[in-house]
């Protein structure tokens, strides 16, 4: 089954994100492209060269997180987090110390102070440094970016050359054939970018999805072609709208792999490093719960465990093993109740039922095209009517015929150049095209089929912004310049608008509607 991944940020959380494409693989989802942000950018580009979910699993076993993100092993965030501790719960030892003070005590309670501070004052010095620097982080993303580096020469040794550790998004289309898009945050527009072969193919992949991991704090921001780029989560931890003009031209579905962990109280107080930490992951993790509703993706929701947190890159490997298999037990749950999967595995070689499980029973369909078939008929002639969509092999196929239509299937690939099937041609061009046979005794017209909200476009000309779903063809043994539905324009026959805007526009836009809807 084709289909598009989304993958959440979520730090080291997304070994979860491992399993759960793990258990799509299983049940033979066959993605076309992937997306992601933040740690999902980095499972996404994985799975794009060629990596399963068990295998990056392994790798993740194999290099733990600290090792693959830090040159140092994570020595400086470690410090960083034991300074920050230090200091929240200073003012609360602080306070019991002058518990109790009395003229009696006081000067040993002073004492006690005052061999208190060295201690404390070197124990804080890490956060001092930090507070200070210029820097904008506590580490760049050199080390993250030699990782993936040897990760794509181990997997496609032929992707990188010897001298020259940069690939562009246009070579990693051309070699892989599938499209990866990776969503950063722009500090300098305040604005979502969004790298891909189609929008940036000159642009590293490598810097691409480098910045959309550049955890706030944690790494510095990218600066690349006067932007200054941090974490994509912070613009759509589960960015599914990239692949929505994909979904909408072919009718592929989106599965978004999302991360959720049951919200719960902290124990004792929040310390500011738990309380920026909490804050930050809130930033990230928030933005996305209205866009399911919103978006036509399918949401795969993996439950993570409640004890480990987006920077606990020091997890062993026991905790990996529990995030990978925690997303491939959710990840098998949920294909193996999900109808789409159910209705394609039921359809195998058969590409006709293929389709006719996205959008519904030939029957169905039988209807509406009886009825125009009916309403399209003149002084008794026969008048045939069809219906297409585009199928996960890149072609269209006829999944439905009116009563006088043979009941052959047909199938044409959208690869041909050629302009010799008027039902490819309609789609290609987004444009009514009237043609008939080498004797000119029959005529077809072929009609694009668009989203609703895409057919005013369509009749305003505006056909770069609509997208097509289906094609409706009819078809008559009537010769172009005696057929009822044309007119003889100057020295071509065009369709009659009457027949065009009455008859014909309420059914295409029935069935736009219908197939807009389609069951994934």
């Amino acid at each position: 089954m084709k289909a598009y991944g989304i993958f959440a940020g979520g730090g080291v959380k997304g070994a979860a994100l491992a399993g759960a494409l793990e258990a799509a693989q299983r049940e033979n989802v066959d993605f076309l492209g992937y997306g992601g942000a933040s740690a999902g950018a980095i499972i996404a580009y994985l799975a794009a060269i060629g990596y399963g979910g068990r295998e990056i699993y392994i790798k993740m076993i194999r290099s733990p997180f600290k090792d693959m993100l830090f040159e140092d092993k994570g020595e400086k965030l470690f410090l960083l987090k034991k300074s920050a501790n230090s200091f929240s719960s200073f003012p609360v030892s602080f306070k019991s110390m002058f518990k109790g003070t009395n003229r009696n005590n006081f000067v040993d309670k002073a004492k006690n102070i005052v061999l208190t501070c060295p201690p404390f004052i070197k124990s804080i010095a890490p956060l001092v440094n930090v507070v200070r620097s210029k820097e904008l982080g506590i580490y760049d993303t050199n080390h993250l970016r030699t990782t993936l580096v040897e990760w794509t020469k181990k997997q496609i040794p032929s992707l990188l050359s010897v001298h020259d550790d940069r690939l562009t998004f246009a070579q990693l289309y051309k070699e892989t054939n599938l499209e990866l898009k990776i969503i950063c945050s722009d500090l300098s527009s305040k604005r979502a970018v969004v790298y891909s072969f189609q929008t940036t193919p000159n642009e590293d992949v490598f810097d691409a999805v480098c910045s959309s991991a550049s955890y706030p704090f944690l790494f510095n921001p990218q600066i690349n072609n006067e932007k200054v780029l941090i974490d994509g989560g912070l613009s759509s931890n589960v960015p599914m709208f990239m692949f929505k003009d994909e979904q909408k031209s072919a009718n592929i579905p989106i599965y978004a792999f999302d991360l959720h962990k049951e919200a719960i109280l902290p124990e004792g107080e929040l310390g500011r490093f738990s309380y920026l930490s909490r804050l930050i992951d809130t930033a990230l993790e928030a933005s996305d719960n209205v866009m399911f509703d919103m978006l036509n993706a399918k949401r795969v929701k993996v439950n993570v465990p409640q004890d480990i947190d987006t920077l606990d890159v020091n997890v062993s490997k026991l905790d990996v093993m529990r995030l990978y298999y925690a997303g491939l037990t959710d990840g098998l749950e949920f294909f193996s109740n999900d109808q789409t999967v159910k209705l394609l595995k039921a359809s195998l070689d058969d590409i006709t039922k293929e389709a006719l499980a996205n959008y519904g029973s030939a029957e169905m369909f039988k209807v509406v095209l009886n009825a125009i078939q009916e309403e399209s008929t003149f002084e008794e002639e026969l008048v045939r009517v069809w219906l297409y969509v585009p199928t996960s092999r890149n072609s269209l196929v006829s999944i439905s015929g009116s009563a006088n239509a043979s009941g052959k299937q047909y199938e044409w690939s959208l690869d041909s150049n050629d302009d010799v099937i008027d039902a490819r041609e309609a789609w290609m061009k987004k444009a009514e095209i009237v043609s008939s046979d080498n004797a000119e005794t029959k005529t077809r017209i072929s009609f694009p089929i668009f989203r609703e909200e895409d057919t005013l476009r369509f009749h305003q000309s505006n056909t770069t912004e609509s997208h097509c779903i289906g094609v409706l063809v009819l078809d008559t043994n009537v010769a172009p310049e005696e057929c009822m539905w044309l007119y003889l324009h100057k020295t071509r026959v065009v369709l009659e608008e009457t027949f065009r805007t009455e008859m014909l526009q309420p059914w295409l836009i029935l069935l736009g509607r219908v197939l807009s809807n389609a069951r994934f």
